[in-house]
């Protein structure tokens, strides 16, 4: 655990006030609170700094697949200008490695748990990072951007679904596969985690249901799909 003065300083700018759009509350308190977090190196590799403003000594470099504890984030989500980064974290890598002193990290190469989706029956954990915040026509309010991890049981976790948190959007568990939509895009992974289908693209799509061992998906004229398609 990180001693009590650098979790000050990572908690430092979390009181900022945000003006929510509807149903974006419970992934800002996800994302705002319950420190420490768990994460992972995403990105190939991650500079380790020992400066909250990330212009310090360099203490070291994470490799992809690095297992870290977040303790804190300097800045909440991006500005809005800025979509798809964040701000700093403090984080210390778990296990084996040379730097095992508090760093402060770019929050954008790590993929922090902060909302569990679901695990599929071959182990693979499915998880949700806020990875920033914009504005969206005809919305009132900040809608904070995401993106679905999948990380099967050894394994870094990969990139399965980023964008703003809008529209029709549910995990659901059917027989042992898994399926996530996130602002008009379903995809439906298989018992690894391995990616069976995946709705079209710059097409909008929800997931309606769960059924047996399949799912039912709507297309955007209105017409239902099952995937995958019960057998003849």
């Amino acid at each position: 655990m990180l001693a009590p003065f650098v979790l000050a300083i990572a908690q430092a700018g979390s009181t900022v006030p945000l003006t929510l759009a509807t149903d974006q509350e419970s992934l800002y308190v996800a994302h705002a609170k319950d420190f420490p977090k768990v994460g992972w190196v995403v990105a190939k590799k991650v500079p380790v700094s020992n400066s909250t403003q990330l212009g310090g000594k360099l203490i070291g470099v994470l490799p992809v697949g690095t297992q870290v504890e977040i303790a804190g984030l300097a800045g909440l989500v991006a500005s809005s200008t800025t979509p798809g980064a964040m701000d700093e974290v403090v984080a210390i890598p778990l296990g084996t490695g040379e730097i095992r002193s508090a760093g402060y990290l770019r929050a954008r190469g790590v993929a922090i748990v902060e909302t569990a989706l679901g695990r599929t029956a071959g182990g693979t954990f499915v998880f949700a990072t806020v990875v920033g915040r914009r504005l969206v026509a005809n919305i009132r309010g900040m809608v904070l951007d995401v993106e679905v991890w999948a990380k099967p049981a050894g394994e870094p976790p990969r990139l399965v679904l980023s964008g703003p948190n809008v529209g029709p959007r549910l995990a659901a568990m059917a027989a042992d596969r898994l399926a996530v939509s996130l602002a008009g895009t379903v995809v439906v992974l298989e018992a690894d985690g391995s990616e069976m289908w995946r709705s079209p693209s710059h097409e909008a799509w929800s997931l309606v249901e769960a059924a047996d061992s399949s799912f039912v998906v709507m297309g955007p004229d209105g017409s239902t799909l099952t995937v995958p398609e019960p057998k003849r």
